[in-house]
């Protein structure tokens, strides 16, 4: 008697395994199914909005391009180019904002369109603050020390930007420009170059060829030291002296050509 229960329950557990099974592959067919349709609605909508377009003449035809300093227009005209005469409802925007976020100087993209023919694009650049040298290359980099891109031949070196160099240069060099431009030490002497020594205090070097050394805390106290020193000499004393050392803040060692 036990035995023949234990064979019903054996093929009862065996039917319903089949049946599970044939679910499952059910199941399977009509997911599969129902992806394959909704691909071909998604493709017939896709058909119908581009015949629309072209028919009553909603493609993309032109672009707005605002706020470029450093970027030439034609380098994102030709990221463009393979998407002329799409359908302006079409477009992908976040592709394409990532296109042209892939430019040095691209900070940020914003994309609208008009509904029409036209492409709006707003672009925030990076703003540079120096130009790091590294390895006699040089670079532009901004207020957080990001390097934007290598000054290169093709662009218009911006005169008005310091030049740092020393590892490390470009990530500290904010805190230091900040003094120089609120006590118009830029304006005062022609900077050469800014060395960041050993990671830790600066060397500003003058295009008459005289160092000065700052103070690894008070540096705003040792520049001021030193525009002391140069309101009281005259032109010709000061443009002998060849190192302004004003690592201690509260005396300043100056070394003369002649020495």
């Amino acid at each position: 008697m036990s035995r023949n229960l234990n064979r019903k329950r054996f093929f009862l557990i065996r039917r319903r395994g089949v049946i599970y099974l044939f679910l499952l592959f059910i199941l399977s067919l009509a997911f599969i199914s129902y992806n394959l349709q909704k691909n071909n609605l998604s493709n017939i909508f896709i058909n119908l909005v581009q015949n629309f377009s072209i028919n009553f003449d909603y493609q993309y035809k032109n672009s707005e391009i605002s706020g470029l300093k450093n970027v030439d227009k034609e380098i994102i005209k030709n990221k463009l180019f393979k998407y002329l005469n799409s359908s302006i409802f079409l477009l992908p925007l976040d592709k394409i904002s990532r296109e042209i976020s892939e430019i040095n100087w691209v900070k940020n993209v914003k994309l609208t369109t008009d509904y029409k023919n036209t492409l709006i694009i707003n672009i925030q650049e990076y703003d540079p603050i120096g130009i790091y040298n590294f390895n006699n290359k040089n670079f532009y980099f901004d207020n957080v020390g990001k390097i934007i891109d290598q000054v290169d031949s093709n662009f218009i070196v911006m005169d008005n930007l310091l030049v740092f160099e020393g590892p490390l240069s470009n990530l500290e060099a904010y805190k230091l420009l900040d003094i120089i431009y609120d006590l118009n030490l830029d304006k005062i002497i022609k900077i050469k170059k800014i060395i960041y020594v050993k990671k830790r205090r600066w060397d500003i070097l003058t295009n008459k060829g005289a160092k000065l050394l700052l103070s690894e805390i008070h540096i705003k106290k040792s520049i001021n030291n030193f525009l002391i020193i140069k309101k009281n000499l005259s032109e010709t004393k000061f443009n002998n002296i060849i190192k302004f050392d004003l690592r201690d803040s509260n005396k300043t060692i100056l070394t003369y050509k002649d020495d």
